[in-house]
């Protein structure tokens, strides 16, 4: 049995809620802000169902239920017109979407996205007004599906968005940037970022290299600031292929809407023995990065957060 915990932190990185522990069947988990509420979904694994769960603006658990729908990789995003929460899941061979109303509760019957992928590696989802976008992994690339509601059913086939390597632990980023879903994918040698259009159902930027790392087994980390034109892009880095080589780091990078690369990269974090996950996300003024520095004991596993000021705006 896993455990997932949830923490609010303020625009500057600093803890402003106690942490919550939720049980969870695997160590998956999904989260998604909108309507001044966290949604959370954590995993089911193998062996039984997730918990829905839902924390208010501060960080106070708001609702917490264990529904009734598999799957072992799993997310959440928000479908802004359609007023609904969308699950995402792995079953099996396939993919399945579930819709959520704000009482994180399951509402109608679970959509098949995809019945035919045998080896899914990871899924993501990401929600652009009336469309939701469900991203997934297999060896040899990542592909999406847009869907739309209400009620909830596929809008086209599914297509291609970056042809990439993936193991069977790798993960993948996807992030709303204006009205296109940013992907980011990590090939255990570069960092690729795709821009894509779910209304038109293709690939309007990239894909394209923005940074390099010999790792492959971690998520990397998407930030947006659409106000001012750019997304940042945030990754361990290291020999590999696997995180904890013994000379893990964190990096950023800093992307324009047409691609360009704001100056090169920015080192945050060297020689640390196991980066263990990485994330990022924009406050207005600075870019606030999370990092997992996973030590394998109470002194060295420890969450840090680091702000970033751009100094072009």
């Amino acid at each position: 049995m896993w455990t997932s915990s949830f923490r609010a932190l303020d625009a500057g990185g600093h803890p402003r809620s106690a942490i919550d522990t939720l049980w969870a069947r695997g160590p998956e988990i999904g989260l998604d802000f909108a309507i001044g509420r966290h949604a959370v979904v954590t995993s089911g694994g193998s062996t039984g169902p997730p918990w829905l769960v839902a924390f208010d603006r501060a960080g106070t658990l708001a609702t917490a239920r264990e529904e009734g729908f598999g799957g072992e990789l799993i997310d959440i995003g928000r479908l802004e017109i359609a007023h609904r929460w969308i699950a995402v899941a792995s079953l099996g061979p396939g993919v399945g979407a579930y819709a959520v109303d704000d009482d994180m509760r399951p509402d109608g019957e679970p959509l098949v996205v995809t019945p035919r992928e045998p080896a899914v590696v990871d899924v993501r989802v990401a929600g652009v007004k009336s469309r939701a976008l469900v991203v997934w992994t297999t060896p040899d690339g990542v592909t999406a599906r847009a869907l739309r509601a209400p009620p909830l059913a596929t809008d086209g086939e599914p297509f291609r968005v970056m042809s990439v390597a993936q193991v069977s632990d790798s993960a993948i980023a996807v992030e709303v940037f204006r009205n296109l879903v940013g992907v980011v994918a990590m090939d255990g040698r570069d960092v690729h970022v795709a821009l894509v259009d779910a209304w038109a159902r293709e690939v309007r930027g990239g894909p394209l290299i923005v940074g390099h790392s010999g790792i492959i087994d971690r998520r990397p980390g998407l930030a947006v600031s659409p106000e001012h034109g750019f997304f940042v892009v945030c990754w361990a880095v290291g020999p590999g292929p696997a995180g904890g080589s013994g000379n893990d780091g964190v990096a950023l990078q800093v992307v324009g809407a047409d691609g360009t690369l704001f100056g090169a990269h920015l080192d945050l974090v060297e020689h640390e023995g196991n980066i263990g996950g990485v994330d990022c996300g924009w406050n207005g003024r600075e870019i606030v990065v999370v990092w997992w520095r996973a030590g394998g004991d109470t002194a060295w596993n420890t969450l840090y957060a680091q702000r970033v000021r751009p100094t072009f705006i």
